[in-house]
């Protein structure tokens, strides 16, 4: 399924994001 696809996708991301990110 795609939407598992993708919502993986943005769960890695958001992830990455939150890492590299000094918030």
């Amino acid at each position: 399924m795609t939407v598992e696809r993708g919502v993986r996708a943005l769960h890695l991301r958001r992830k990455h994001l939150q890492g590299q990110a000094p918030t």
